[in-house]
């Protein structure tokens, strides 16, 4: 979706599923495989944690927790389909969990900031 205001306009970021979505969707089609995967956010686990079932047909079935959980599992399975191709979508199943807690810290956000420009004020000689 874009929203025009004023002069400027953006683009509605898309949920968390639907971006795995995406990239799920373009690493099958860059590979020339059609399989049907179902993504499913069940309420219950771990936080951000998948699994990835492997139907005998070829399908898959990506379950997390929330949202991000179901994104990282559709994101795995895209990595996967690049590398692998049609074998990505057979085998033993896949979990998958945060190593730490909360992901995607900046620990780069303590630095000194320079906003003339735009840049840290960080000189490490």
């Amino acid at each position: 979706m874009i929203a025009v205001f004023g002069a400027f306009a953006y683009v509605q970021a898309d949920s968390p599923v639907d971006f795995g979505r995406r990239a799920l969707d373009e690493a099958l089609a860059a590979r020339g495989l059609k399989a049907a995967v179902e993504i499913k956010v069940t309420g219950t686990g771990e936080p951000e944690s998948y699994a990835i079932a492997f139907a005998p047909g070829g399908g898959a079935r990506i379950s997390a927790p929330d949202a991000n959980g179901a994104m990282y599992g559709a994101l795995e399975l895209a990595e996967r389909v690049r590398r692998q191709g049609a074998e990505a979508l057979r085998g033993a199943d896949v979990t998958g969990h945060p190593f730490l807690r909360d992901r995607g810290w900046n620990l780069f956000l303590t630095l000194p900031w320079d906003y003339a420009k735009n840049d840290t004020d960080y000189d490490p000689r």
